[in-house]
């Protein structure tokens, strides 16, 4: 078959990396085609749940699945009984306030919610009636005729401080998804002939797809440096220093930024952000005018404070929704996939000011339509039913983490630097960036990459190496613009140096039982002997 084409593929889908992930299975394949002289493969290369769906969200995805209505079109930004039982899920775990009782509210207010609740027959029901709404309206959203975008000037100040509602809460196909609709929105594509290009700034390491949004998108990633012995969190101070430069003008800054990006718990990391340094985050947009985008695609595995009385359930991840005018500021994306545990039906979350969501309406009509259905229809009325499942769930990976901390940590050279959510980022032993010569090769130094292709083809242990989540570790140019000064600690600059050295692996935790963990340990103390490291 041939492989030509008699037209061009666009210059930035070229220029982007291909997705990662499957480059490292392959190494595992290669040890899977061997004799396994260690034993099955262990792969730890990728954040999925280990776990099947809970029943009730089973059982309810068959029926929603079977019912000829849901294979209509929805409301471009989701069902509405799905986005009004999120936001009490929400605001039950971030300890949120009620939202205002409706006898309170504004006649417009009303107004607007009246319009909103018409839609709530077009959803799957026992309504005899609904297929008639359903022809009417909502299914006919292709159009951009969803109601629960009609237009009210004074919407925005009639909205509930301090709290969220529906009309806060969009749902899209994946997190992935609404990343790339919300870049879309607030962010101007770059061109070579633009003077000043719109930039996002984002800590490195950095998650590969957010990258790869933007290369796609030709908007220029400004990263902020994250401090290597302190679990891997960003440098607020480089950020706050390049912001102020770019207030007085400085002809050397080419770039805008609108967006400053962080995802907590981390991925790559693993890195856990505290409210007190969220909130720092928080007002250093807000100052500058620009979003505060937190992805939260891990936020119920976020512990509570007292982990002796929690024992690893589910904590409040931050206070920013208490803020009395976060919509103008703060963006919150979510995914459905890791907590209820069900990546393959796609679903993800934008929590944002209503103005915002307007616009990525528009967006989402031209790429998605409606999120797939059957599952929105499935969850929107059991989330209460399934706290329990994520509490036990949070509290299984909690005892998980700890297992694989000190186990790792045992083995001579192995740290876990940082570890929460689904990930840990673990630093080898520094020798093995001068152990060429145990591996019979020529002379050269070796980075995380074949240290990780390394570890997979010859112990059947599969991770992403570092460099997977960097700029190209070669690119000069990119590393000298591009990465942010480290600021001063104790008087002492350390550049980027750190992180260039590229010393370290990202595992994934949650996809595998206590029992891979237990029989990494071993394979860890054979990589070490090969490279010729022996424990003392």
């Amino acid at each position: 078959m041939s492989g030509v084409l008699n037209f061009a593929i666009s210059s930035a889908v070229e220029s982007t990396n291909a997705p990662p992930i499957p480059k490292a299975q392959g190494w595992g394949r290669e040890y899977s085609a061997t004799s396994q002289e260690f034993g099955q493969l262990l792969d730890l290369s990728q954040g999925v749940p280990k776990n099947a769906p809970h029943h009730l969200v089973l059982e309810e995805l068959k029926k929603s699945s079977s019912d000829p209505l849901s294979a209509k079109y929805g409301n471009i930004l989701g069902e509405l009984k799905l986005r009004e039982n999120f936001a009490e899920e929400i605001r039950f775990q971030y300890n949120l306030k009620a939202p205002q009782d409706s006898s309170t509210l504004t006649n417009s207010t009303k107004n607007h919610n009246n319009i909103n609740n018409q839609n709530i027959e077009s959803s799957l029901n026992d309504d005899t009636n609904s297929t008639k709404n359903v022809e009417k309206s909502t299914y006919g959203s292709i159009n951009n005729n969803d109601n629960s975008l009609s237009s009210n000037n004074n919407q925005e100040d009639n909205l509930q401080e301090g709290t969220i509602t529906y009309e806060d809460i969009g749902i899209t196909t994946g997190c992935n998804m609404a990343f790339l609709v919300l870049m879309m929105s607030i962010c101007n594509s770059n061109s070579s002939t633009t003077t000043q290009k719109d930039g996002v700034m984002i800590p490195l390491p950095s998650y590969f797809n957010q990258m790869m949004v933007f290369s796609l998108l030709n908007l220029k990633p400004i990263y902020i440096p994250c401090n290597t012995m302190n679990n891997f969190k960003p440098d607020i101070n480089s950020a706050r220093t390049y912001l102020e430069n770019q207030l007085k003008d400085d002809d050397t800054i080419t770039t805008k930024i609108k967006v400053i990006c962080l995802v907590t718990p981390n991925n790559p990391t693993g890195s856990v952000y505290s409210n007190e340094e969220l909130k720092e985050w928080y007002d250093l947009a807000k100052r500058f005018k620009i979003a505060l985008v937190l992805d939260e695609t891990y936020r119920d595995f976020v512990e509570g404070k007292d982990d002796n009385d929690n024992d690893g359930k589910r904590g409040i991840p931050h206070s920013l929704f208490k803020e009395k005018d976060w919509r103008a500021t703060f963006i919150s994306l979510g995914s459905f996939s890791k907590g209820y545990r069900i990546p393959g039906h796609r679903l993800g979350s934008i929590i944002a000011s209503p103005t915002l969501l307007k616009h990525i309406t528009t967006i989402c009509d031209c790429m998605q339509i409606c999120a797939p259905r059957p599952p929105q229809i499935a969850i929107s009325h059991i989330l209460p039913q399934l706290r329990e499942d994520l509490d036990e769930s949070s509290r299984a990976l909690s005892k998980r983490r700890k297992l694989f901390t000190e186990i790792v940590n045992k083995v001579k050279g192995w740290n876990v630097i940082s570890i929460g959510g689904y990930f840990a980022y673990v630093s080898y032993p520094k020798e093995f960036k001068n152990g060429s010569s145990n591996l019979g090769l020529k002379r050269k130094l070796l980075g995380s990459e074949e240290i990780s292709k390394i570890m997979a083809t010859k112990f059947g242990v599969v991770t992403l190496p570092g460099s997977f989540f960097m700029p190209d570790l070669n690119d000069d140019e990119v590393w000298e613009n591009d990465i942010l000064p480290r600021s001063s600690i104790d008087g002492k600059d350390d550049g980027d140096v750190d992180l260039r050295d590229d010393i370290w692996l990202r595992f994934a935790v949650a996809n595998v039982d206590d029992e891979v963990i237990i029989k990494l340990g071993p394979r860890l103390l054979e990589m070490n002997k090969m490279m010729g490291i022996e424990d003392d």
